[in-house]
């Protein structure tokens, strides 16, 4: 019998076909048993329609969200988080040295500049990382210099500060760090600079963190039929369940235009298996990262527990010390008042 995504995706192939496509494929073959049994199961679910696609897949996310083919899809994004309309008139390359350090905990990277004059720099990442406020706000910091070493050598000696546009880092996090869940009615969260005063200043550096994670648990619970279109977009990106795609398919054209074409990559074997073995080994990486952090925060606190102990030691340490020359003080007195006694005539 065919799935529910089988009859709305004719392209969707049954399960025969794939193992029969794989059987024929030494190489492909390979590749499958190397993979648990879960892992199989787990594959031939999204390639048959069982379950929907997980799009936060990096292979899939780098097409569907790509600015220089679908520019669209990235504009209405930024157009329900900046809520202002939006056009993408440059994709600005990206520092790959940063893409390098972090390319096991960020799936997608894209730096744009908007017609306003505007930067935004959309990065999706699989696990938030720790003290998201400081990093954010060196990249934000980049991307303001970026913005202004090529606008003053643009402008020359006819530069202004004037001529500089707001820049908006915008971080989605598939799985985010516990500051987030202490405001689990929340997955939107923007920053900006503001004075404690009133005065009105103008700066340029704006932040948006989206904890995907907690979207999706809000979305289970509550209809996002009656959302917003930026929540669609969440929906999309985060859920693989068959009911979400098959509303959002339903509800958009557009929608419907993402899954077709994620469905497309399905269909090409070697690469649908390469980027699923892909996102295994990225996911052993974050485990073993997650399990080194654990361990790191452990220590942190058997140091911290330590370093109060033998405070709490030094200190009862000082006050035995302090006591005890009290102590050897009284006896000096007793000792001087004895001898005191000795020496009186009146007592002789």
């Amino acid at each position: 019998m065919r799935t529910k995504l089988q009859l709305l995706f004719p392209m969707i192939r049954s399960r025969q076909e794939i193992l029969a496509e794989i059987n024929s494929s030494p190489d492909l073959k390979a590749k499958y048993d190397s993979w648990s049994v879960l892992q199989r199961q787990e594959f031939l679910n999204f390639c048959t329609g069982v379950r929907g696609i997980k799009l936060l897949y990096n292979g899939f996310a780098r097409e569907i969200l790509n600015p220089e083919v679908h520019p669209d899809r990235l504009e209405s994004i930024l157009e329900g988080l900046l809520g202002k309309q939006v056009k993408i008139r440059h994709v600005i390359p990206n520092d790959s040295d940063r893409l390098g350090d972090e390319n096991a905990l960020v799936l997608l990277d894209i730096v744009v500049q908007l017609k306003d004059g505007s930067y935004a720099n959309v990065e999706i990442q699989r696990m938030g990382y720790d003290f998201p406020g400081k990093r954010t706000a060196c990249y934000g910091a980049d991307l303001l210099l970026r913005q202004y070493k090529k606008t003053k050598g643009v402008r020359g000696r006819n530069f202004s500060y004037v001529e500089l546009n707001p820049v908006y880092t915008i971080i989605l996090m598939e799985r985010s760090p516990a500051v987030f869940h202490e405001f689990s009615d929340q997955y939107i969260h923007k920053f900006r600079a503001e004075s404690d005063t009133g005065i009105r200043i103008e700066h340029l550096q704006n932040y948006i963190y989206i904890p995907l994670d907690i979207f999706l648990e809000k979305a289970q619970n509550e209809p996002v039929r009656t959302k917003k279109e930026l929540d669609e977009w969440l929906l999309l990106l985060s859920s693989d369940r068959p009911e979400d795609v098959e509303y959002l398919a339903g509800r958009s054209s557009r929608y419907k235009a993402v899954y077709h074409e994620a469905y497309g990559i399905c269909r090409n074997m070697e690469e649908v298996m390469g980027i699923f073995s892909e996102e295994l080994k990225i996911m052993d990486r974050n485990m073993v990262q997650y399990m080194i952090k654990s361990r790191d925060e452990k220590i942190r606190d058997l140091e911290g527990t330590i370093n109060s102990q033998s405070e709490t030691i030094n200190s009862q340490s000082e006050t035995i010390n302090s006591q005890s020359e009290t102590i050897s003080s009284l006896q000096e007195e007793i000792m001087r008042l004895k001898k005191q006694l000795g020496n009186d005539p009146e007592r002789k």
